[in-house]
């Protein structure tokens, strides 16, 4: 996964617009469950983020962050991210899965990041 640039590249050699590239990512910096979408930025420490706008030379592409919240103790970061979800956190992941891909539906068809933000956000 911390080499993700590569196949995105590839993919997008076979694509005309960046703009056709979603990339659906865990965040440590979100709560487990909120879900958020921008259409440029940093990669925010996230390695596979960081090879994609490396490969692409670019960091101008939808991106749906699904936060998986973070431990306490910043040193066991990579034992966190690789580790299984809770009991808890594993009966709402089917939902929270159908929530992304509906939210990356929308944006794709729309490219519309407003219109795929009001979707997961319908109080706003």
């Amino acid at each position: 996964m911390n080499l993700s640039g590569i196949a995105v590249k590839e993919v997008l050699d076979n694509r005309e617009d960046i703009r056709d590239i979603i990339v659906i990512h865990d965040d440590l910096d979100l709560p487990f469950g909120k879900i958020k979408i921008k259409s440029k930025g940093g990669d925010g420490g996230h390695k596979g983020i960081s090879s994609i706008t490396t490969s692409l030379d670019c960091n101008e592409f939808f991106r749906i962050k699904v936060g998986i919240g973070k431990p306490e103790n910043r040193e066991d970061i990579v034992k966190y991210v690789l580790s299984d979800f809770h009991k808890e956190e594993q009966a709402m992941l089917a939902n929270l899965l159908k929530i992304t891909a509906n939210a990356a539906v929308i944006l794709a068809i729309t490219l519309n990041i407003n219109l795929a933000y009001n979707y997961l956000n319908p109080s706003n």
